[in-house]
């Protein structure tokens, strides 16, 4: 039974260094050298249980990951708060109140995650053409929250100023100023 054991554990060894380049500290660097895709939050994390997310080496390799709960309005939840190698906040991991099990929204605050170019500090001009022009009026208190037309999972929030026209709502897609930045990205479970 060990030896059967022994040579399981050695075989996934092996297909580990095959995969990763025979070099077991490769993959890690490659992930910490180039920025984070959107897209690794949406197929690995996104509707995947918090406890798996614990043992995803993709994660934990690169990140150091710490359990919180958050609170709004009496009502609390699970969640992973993310920090990089200098212990800065780069994503918050959420279950909420009804499934503390499920990761259903993602909160994304580094600049260094990106999809096709955008990211946190983004200008609005940049991410223009990647808007839902139909749903312009998803504003959470002193944001914007605008939605992807190609992926409604995808959402940006940018900070309004307190003197903002655009806090009661947007009339048109040009009513919003090119320079607006993205303040953060959200990513919801549907």
């Amino acid at each position: 039974m060990r030896l059967q054991l022994a040579g399981v554990m050695f075989f996934c060894v092996l297909i580990d260094l095959l995969i990763s380049g025979c070099s077991p500290q490769r993959k890690h660097e490659d992930l910490k050298s180039k920025s984070i895709g959107i897209d690794m939050f949406l197929d690995n994390i996104l509707g995947k249980n918090i406890k798996d997310i614990k043992l995803n080496h993709l994660v934990t390799d690169s990140y150091v990951l710490s359990d919180t709960i958050l609170e709004d309005e009496g009502v609390d939840w699970k969640a992973l708060s993310v920090e990089d190698n200098k212990k800065e906040l780069i994503a918050l991991l959420e279950t909420n109140w009804e499934d503390s099990i499920t990761i259903s929204r993602i909160r994304l605050f580094s600049p260094d995650i990106n999809k096709n170019g955008y990211h946190v500090n983004s200008s609005f001009a940049s991410i223009q053409n990647v808007i839902d022009e139909k749903r312009l009026n998803e504003s959470p208190d002193g944001e914007l929250g605008l939605i992807s037309k190609s992926d409604s999972r995808i959402h940006f929030l940018m900070d309004l100023p307190e003197n903002s026209s655009l806090r009661t709502g947007v009339g048109s897609i040009k009513d919003i100023p090119g320079d607006l930045k993205i303040s953060e990205i959200v990513l919801l479970k549907q």
